[in-house]
């Protein structure tokens, strides 16, 4: 049996994509996808690839669905100590458009997997996180300017 702790957002975000998953699973079923809607990639100040990730996710944890949601800014990096490389998708915009877009469109499999891909939109000098999703480029923005 698997057990996961979620935060209240976390689990906002899992019904609604079980409410976008519902109509292809059949009225009157009930079925519990198990994912994570938060990752990182060595896009910003996590390890691997997309690739890696929802290969990993899929293929070894089992997982119904994978967000990738590296972050947005330039500071990224601060404070990731031996991941320190320099390639972020806020200084190589492509990275995201061509990779992280291109991955999860070829590794979600109707019935079996998605691969959800977006950005951890962030003000590091105030604390402000908020996940966006399905968005086709870096959300470009001052670090000092946390406005939705």
């Amino acid at each position: 049996m698997r057990k996961k702790i979620l935060s209240k957002n976390a689990k906002v975000y899992c019904v609604m994509l079980l409410v976008l998953l519902s109509p292809r699973i059949g009225i009157g079923v009930e079925r519990v996808f198990f994912g994570n809607i938060h990752s990182h990639t060595s896009y910003s100040d996590g390890t691997g690839t997309p690739e890696d990730a929802y290969r990993y996710a899929r293929h070894t944890g089992h997982l119904d669905f994978l967000a990738i949601t590296d972050h947005n800014h330039k500071s990224a990096e601060n404070g990731a100590d031996d991941r320190r490389d320099g390639i972020m998708i806020a200084t190589n915009t492509s990275l995201y458009t061509n990779n992280t877009i291109n991955a999860a469109q070829q590794w979600t499999q109707d019935g079996a997997f998605v691969a959800l891909y977006g950005q951890e939109y962030s003000s590091i000098n105030s604390g402000n996180h908020t996940n966006v999703y399905d968005i086709s480029q870096v959300i470009d923005v001052n670090n000092q300017g946390y406005r939705i």
